[in-house]
């Protein structure tokens, strides 16, 4: 059996990564053999949306403030009146460099975007909700929507644990921040 080991699938809870006594390095010392880990993509992204966020958003415990405040000001929010990204707000704008990087490469990722909107099965909701705000936060929401409208769902859980939950967030959050204003508190912009 050994000889046929050569990864491991995992998600990236402590008990399977501990250097220690997590369960790829038990796993690794019974067999006497290094192994290819291949992360679960979900648990990846995971620590990377979490490193991002983290430059930005002061955040305790599962939950996170600005979230919940934001979640709890989504009625009052006048969701016709939403602002893509092309648009400047102050206090809220693109680095030059930013701003070059997103213009060489709008057509690629919005071209990326229509792609995978156009698959017949998305592997989760959340990942569809995410790509139509993406596209919507691109100023390219001509292309979205039955009509003139735009449906922007209620902002739902907000556990620590979900990465695709911050992107959906950061992206309402971003689409209606003349609306919802932040603080020094809640972000650190």
């Amino acid at each position: 059996m050994s000889e046929w080991l050569g990864g491991l699938c995992f998600d990236t809870i402590s008990a399977n990564t501990g250097v220690h006594s997590g369960a790829i390095t038990v796993i690794q010392e019974a067999f006497d053999k290094r192994l290819l880990f291949l992360v679960c993509r979900h648990h990846l992204f995971e620590i990377i949306a979490a490193a991002v966020f983290d430059l930005f958003f002061v955040s305790s415990g599962p939950q996170n403030a600005i979230f919940a405040k934001f979640k709890s000001q989504w009625p009052l929010i006048d969701q016709s009146n939403f602002v893509p990204r092309s648009t400047d707000t102050k206090g809220c704008s693109l680095t030059d460099s930013e701003k070059m990087w997103l213009e060489q490469n709008h057509h690629v990722v919005v071209q990326f975007l229509w792609a995978q909107l156009s698959r017949v099965n998305q592997p989760r909701q959340d990942y569809l909700e995410f790509i139509k705000l993406s596209i919507v936060a691109l100023d390219e929401a001509n292309r979205i929507g039955d009509g003139d409208s735009i449906h922007f769902s209620q902002p739902g859980a907000y556990h620590h644990a979900r990465w695709m939950v911050k992107g959906i967030y950061c992206t309402k959050i971003l689409l209606f921040r003349e609306r919802f204003k932040m603080n020094q508190k809640n972000c650190m912009l």
